[in-house]
């Protein structure tokens, strides 16, 4: 089951391999089902994991806002006039814990996904998603 309400059955080979490929069309949480019976004691396995098929782009400005968010909530006060490099400053200066590295990497890729125009690539977004992990694994 893909999360989408599509079942397929599928036979593993000789060597207990399975091979299938999936294509979601649409932007979503997914949570993936998967079973597996035994064929000498018909005993079931089962596991799930959740997905998320997102545009890179507009998942990187939506985990910058949430930063933010969350900065305004532990008193760090963040204007909606302030430069993404202003609001860098106040990172740097107020989570003393995390490497400057980090902030530059949530800044750089805020600005690239809300003002460039070339395509923003999986790579993009997983620097921004980990330098937002780090922060918010901060305690923010």
């Amino acid at each position: 089951d893909w999360g989408d309400d599509e079942i397929i059955h599928l036979k593993s080979d000789k060597y207990g391999n399975i091979n299938s490929v999936h294509v979601f069309t649409g932007k979503g949480e997914y949570v993936i089902n998967a079973s597996y019976r035994e064929d000498v004691s018909g005993r079931t396995i089962s596991s799930w994991r959740k997905i998320r098929i997102v545009d890179y782009r507009e998942e990187m400005v939506r985990l910058f806002n949430e930063i933010i968010e969350n900065l305004e909530l532990i008193d760090i006060p963040i204007g909606s006039e302030m430069t993404p490099r202003e609001i860098e400053q106040i990172l740097q200066s107020r989570l003393e814990g995390i490497d400057e590295t980090t902030i530059r990497r949530l800044i750089s890729g805020f600005e690239e996904a809300n003002y460039s125009t070339h395509p923003v690539t999986r790579d993009n977004y997983l620097n921004m998603y980990r330098s937002v992990s780090e922060v918010l694994g901060y305690g923010i």
